[in-house]
């Protein structure tokens, strides 16, 4: 590799999200698998984390939650592997 670490192919990302403190009011009460079921559901907005990975709630019950993600080249590492348990 050389000293230049500039790249033709740069790209910009764009992240908006809402701010999970303002959900705190709507979630007094829930358990937790109510609260999951919330953001599944899209009745509460998902932590931050979900939007910069692309993950999205896919199953929530009780012992169990799934999630969905698609790995993209801004989760992609210098050795070609995906980072954050992304395959």
């Amino acid at each position: 590799m050389g000293g230049d670490v500039t790249d033709s192919n740069a790209r910009t990302r764009t992240v908006t999200w809402t701010d999970p403190l303002a959900a705190l009011p709507s979630a007094a009460g829930m358990s937790g698998l109510e609260f999951m079921n919330a953001v599944v559901s899209g009745k509460l907005p998902p932590p931050p984390i979900m939007g910069t990975m692309g993950i999205t709630g896919a199953e929530v019950e009780a012992g169990k939650a799934v999630f969905r993600g698609e790995g993209a080249s801004i989760s992609i590492t210098r050795s070609a592997s995906c980072t954050a348990g992304l395959r």
